[in-house]
């Protein structure tokens, strides 16, 4: 959204992107899948970042947002309305103030309320699912 997000709980993961397709894989995960690594691989980490570009507007974030809800929900059930509405909060917290998104400005507050949001949505769609059972 213009300008490199450095706190918000963004910028610090260090993750694999380069790698033999035919010795290591993606894992199973249904959402923040990644690459498992075998114990004997040697790893080296490389000198330089890559620039990686998550979302250049506020309409890819929404929709990956909404993506990141509906995907999450399928993973396990939440019968509780209190424990969707604390989870939200703690999401939006977590992001703004214990990850220092405030540094971050308006962006930081952008991705806490959407922390907020896909929160809200994955738990209600869990709690939905919950009692349609």
């Amino acid at each position: 959204m213009g300008k490199e997000v450095k706190y918000s709980g963004w910028g610090k993961d260090k993750l694999v992107r380069l790698y033999n397709k035919s010795h290591h894989h993606f894992n199973e995960n249904i959402v923040h899948e990644f690459i498992e690594i075998k114990d004997d691989t040697v790893q080296i980490e490389l000198q330089n970042s890559f620039k990686h570009n998550t979302v250049q507007n506020i309409n890819q974030f929404l929709e990956k947002v909404m993506k990141y809800s509906e995907l999450g929900a399928k993973d396990k059930k939440t019968c509780s309305f209190i424990v969707v509405l604390l989870k939200a909060h703690f999401a939006f917290i977590k992001t703004y103030i214990i990850q220092f998104g405030f540094l971050d400005g308006w962006r930081g507050f952008v991705i806490a309320v959407s922390n907020f949001n896909g929160t809200f949505f994955r738990y209600t769609k869990r709690y939905i699912n919950c009692k349609i059972k």
